[in-house]
């Protein structure tokens, strides 16, 4: 019982202690206080979140020189900001019911679709966009399409894209390779392969 009472005793001193200061202080010490506090947390906040994605982008140069994939700043080449992701017998898919369309169209036809994933502020997409093109006018076996990863973000999460550019070939809808990068031998390589299945 001594206990209690000794611990609400102590209690009502803190509880006026804190009231005192609090009827003490004003309310501008009380914002010179808080607001640099404020200020430093967000300030802290910027730091990591800069750090972070310093960490992140260094990891992704990393990836990209594990899977073959050049990495290109924009800034720093100029050469292919004018060329066209879709153009001749490439078609530019921009929703889901254009794909669905294509794919029953390949199976109907009994071609292979050729999908590249891809981005109009990727460098690599822009740089192999030529060859894609003449891949497309040079296989007709093929349905060659771009899938606009902006346009449909979760349509390309479906499909696990990581990377631009990012190929799959598809037969009956199905997946049959795939390549990740603007790699344009293995792009021919795997290319000219599946079209010699194909005519086989």
């Amino acid at each position: 019982m001594l206990d209690y009472a000794t611990f609400l005793f102590n209690n009502r001193i803190i509880e006026s202690s804190i009231l005192y200061i609090w009827d003490s202080v004003s309310s501008r010490q009380v914002l010179s206080i808080i607001l640099p506090a404020t200020l430093l947390l967000y300030f802290g906040l910027y730091l990591y979140m800069l750090n972070k994605f310093r960490f992140f982008t260094s990891i992704y140069k990393l990836q990209c020189r594990k899977n073959d994939i050049d990495y290109y700043d924009d800034e720093d080449d100029d050469t292919y900001h004018d060329v066209e992701l879709a153009s001749g017998n490439v078609h530019l898919i921009t929703t889901t019911a254009s794909w669905e369309e294509k794919i029953s169209e390949s199976i109907k036809d009994h071609k292979i679709v050729l999908a590249n994933f891809s981005a109009n502020w990727c460098s690599p997409c822009r740089k192999i966009a030529p060859l894609y093109s003449e891949i497309a006018d040079k296989h007709p076996s093929f349905i060659c399409l771009t899938v606009d990863v902006d346009e449909l973000p979760e349509f390309s999460t479906k499909w696990a894209i990581r990377a631009t550019p990012t190929f799959y070939f598809l037969k009956d809808g199905q997946q049959v390779d795939k390549l990740i990068g603007g790699n344009k031998e293995e792009l021919q390589k795997k290319t000219a392969a599946i079209s010699s299945l194909l005519d086989g």
